[in-house]
């Protein structure tokens, strides 16, 4: 082989060297990427979760709730009928 051919070979293989650090580096890079967006989804998810335990919690104690129901101001009607009830 000639060294023209050697020397032009060696800078193909150091190109292409090259090329695979950057998609090495690349790919490296895309894994930490997807590792935090997963690390926020996963909190969002803690989140939602725990939102729906608060909500179902703050639900029973409404349903459980006694609620008076009082008449608006002016209505005689519902004096009358407490009136006479009593």
């Amino acid at each position: 082989m000639s060294d023209s051919r050697f020397v032009r070979l060696a800078r193909r293989i150091g190109a292409i060297e090259e090329e695979l650090r950057e998609v090495d580096k690349s790919m490296r890079l895309g894994a930490t990427e997807r590792s935090k967006r997963l690390q926020t989804v996963n909190k969002q998810l803690a989140d939602v979760e725990s939102g729906m335990e608060t909500a179902d919690a703050l639900l029973g104690k409404i349903r459980s709730a006694k609620v008076r129901v009082s008449a608006p101001a002016g209505d005689s009607s519902a004096a009358a009928g407490t009136a006479a009830a009593n």
